[in-house]
Formats: C-alpha cells, sequence, structure tokens
C-alpha cells in the first residue's frame, strides 16, 4: 500500500562521521523489509549519498525500510583497504538493529533483518555485491572472515583459527564488530552499473570523469592530483603490488554468491564511467557459479539515467525487489 508519510532519521555505525546511514521509514509499526543502498562515485569522497536519495523516498513510500548508507571514501581517515569495505558491510548490517523512532525512549524493532536487499549504484554496486558475498559467507570460531576460496596450498589460505598471511588476517584483525550474517537475510542484489571487476579497473584506469553527476556538483574536485587509479587508491597499489586485496575485494573473484541471493544487475550500452562488460563478465561467471543473476542491458542508457525513479531501467530494479522482499 502506497503512502506518502516518511519517518527519516539518521543513525551511526562507527565513530566517523561518515559511517552513518538515512533511515527512511513508512507508515506503520512494521517491521518492514528493509532495502540498503549505497551510491558510487568510485569511492571518492566527492561524490555522497544525494544521488539516492529519489529512490530512497519512493521505497519508502511503497511500504519498504531504507537505509541510505554513507561511507568512508578516498579522501577520508580510515577509507580504502579494508574501511571502505567493512563500512559496507556495516552499513548493510544496520538492518539487524532496533530503533528508537521519535521520542519514544525504547528501542523499536521496526527492521526486517529477514528481508533484506542491498541496491548499489558504480562503485557502491561493487561494495553491494561485495558485502553480499561475505555477508552470506563464513564463520571460524568467533570470527567473520567471509567466503574461503583458497586452496590447501595456497598462501592465501585460512587455516580453522580464521586466519591467513595475507588478505584476510589483515581484513578480520581490523574488522569491528557486526552482527553475524545469519541475523540479515540477504534476499537480492541490485547492483547498477556496478564496478565487478578491480583487477580490470585498475588496469584501464577506470576513474572518474571530469564531469557533472547528477545534482552532486563536480564528480572530479579532487583537492590533490591523482596519481593512480581509483581502484588502485582503495586497495593501496596496484594488482602486482597487492595481489591477494585485489582477489578479497572483487565481486568477480568472490562467487558464487548463493542461490538464496537473487541478483540483478543493470547496466547501459552508453556508459561513459563504467563499461558494461563488466556486468556481462560477472554474470556469465556468476551463472557458471550456480548463483541467480540476471542482466538488464538497456540500449543508449549512461551512467546515471538509472538513478531516475521514473526510468524503466529503475522501474525494473524495483520489480525485482518487489518480487524478492514481499513475501
Amino acid at each position: 500500500m502506497i503512502s506518502t508519510r516518511i519517518r527519516t532519521l539518521t543513525v551511526s555505525y562507527g565513530p566517523h562521521a561518515s559511517q552513518c546511514a538515512e533511515v527512511y521509514l513508512p507508515r506503520g509499526a512494521g517491521p518492514h523489509p528493509v532495502v540498503a543502498l549505497l551510491h558510487g562515485g568510485l569511492w571518492r569522497a566527492s561524490q555522497g549519498r544525494d544521488p539516492m536519495r529519489p529512490i530512497a523516498r519512493q521505497l519508502a513510500r511503497n511500504g519498504y525500510a531504507v537505509l541510505n548508507v554513507e561511507y568512508r571514501r578516498l579522501g577520508e581517515q580510515g577509507a580504502g583497504w579494508p574501511g571502505t569495505f567493512l563500512d559496507a558491510v556495516d552499513g548493510v548490517a544496520l538492518a539487524g538493529r532496533s530503533l528508537r523512532i521519535g521520542r519514544t525512549p525504547a528501542e523499536t524493532p521496526v527492521l526486517d533483518a529477514s528481508r533484506v536487499a542491498i541496491v548499489g549504484h558504480c562503485s557502491g554496486g561493487h561494495l553491494a555485491l561485495w558485502a553480499a558475498a561475505w555477508l552470506c559467507g563464513l564463520w571460524l570460531g568467533p570470527e567473520w572472515i567471509g567466503p574461503v576460496l583458497q586452496e590447501p596450498d595456497s598462501p592465501n589460505h585460512v587455516g580453522t583459527n580464521g586466519r591467513s598471511d595475507h588478505g584476510h588476517r589483515e581484513l578480520t584483525e581490523t574488522a569491528s564488530p557486526i552482527d553475524r550474517p545469519d541475523r540479515i537475510g540477504v534476499r537480492a542484489v541490485v547492483a547498477l552499473a556496478p564496478v565487478t571487476d578491480l583487477r580490470a579497473a585498475e588496469r584501464d584506469g577506470l576513474d572518474l570523469p571530469s564531469t557533472t553527476g547528477p545534482s552532486s556538483g563536480p564528480l572530479s574536485s579532487s583537492a590533490a592530483p591523482r596519481t593512480q587509479p581509483a581502484a588502485a587508491e582503495l586497495l593501496g597499489g596496484s594488482q602486482v603490488a597487492v595481489a591477494g586485496r585485489y582477489r578479497l575485494g572483487s565481486p568477480l573473484e568472490l562467487l558464487p554468491v548463493g542461490r538464496e541471493v537473487a541478483q540483478l544487475l543493470v547496466h547501459g550500452d552508453a556508459d561513459e564511467v563504467v563499461p558494461v562488460e563488466h556486468s556481462l563478465r560477472y554474470a556469465r561467471s556468476a551463472e557458471r557459479a550456480g548463483d541467480r543473476v540476471r542482466v538488464a542491458r538497456f540500449p543508449g542508457m549512461g551512467h546515471f539515467d538509472m538513478l531516475d525513479p521514473e526510468h524503466e531501467a529503475w522501474q525494473l530494479a524495483f520489480r525485482h525487489l518487489r518480487e524478492h522482499l514481499d513475501n
């Protein structure tokens, strides 16, 4: 049932100013199914969550609780590897938190953590796919480590103590406490023009153009000149220097996510920021791995068009969310 009344509040999941989410709540006591939004901007601080607000309001008017997640971005303290990645997971994990609404002293379970979808655009699409993979990952003892994909003789192999020699150790030792993945029922992911392969992003020099995004100001207003591609800044080096981070940070290399998660990738042929091949290559690999995934490819569509709630691309994404959250 559509309601014009939306309640909003802001919640934090960490001490940094960017570790927070705008929460949009529809009418009713709930608990409401949850859609977590992760904005784009190729992980750079010049882009924030403003472009996701029209989608957030539309979802809330249609009965969904929305987490419009902010996270630490390049140029902010603690951003990069692994802070930006863990922020995405912690932001989605807010779906398992009870909230204090208005002047009510008690916290209320208004969010349904068993019905969660993650939607991300551009680098937010990367983080959405990554968070889904890790939230559907493994626990070893008391430590959350995400999926274990290494062979036993690999230098990155994780043993029974949840440690590794490279990426996993770095991730687990710096991870902030989050809810156990089995408390967050991720049912669907919508990745809008996502970056799926960090090796390809670094190799091809993927970065923001010197143009303007939708109602967000200049995209490339960086105080310091860029000396390396965005993916290399995100991970702290090239794919030769920090190969383990590229393996652990690329959704393409964390497959399968699992058949319990219905994945939809939406991409335009005229995307001027992220080539459509990112979505096509990911979908082929995900299908081979046994995941439920489909790609909606729109001829002539650019990078930002699908952020319009009235655009046919977003309408398709909205139907995907309804199909997997409304039961």
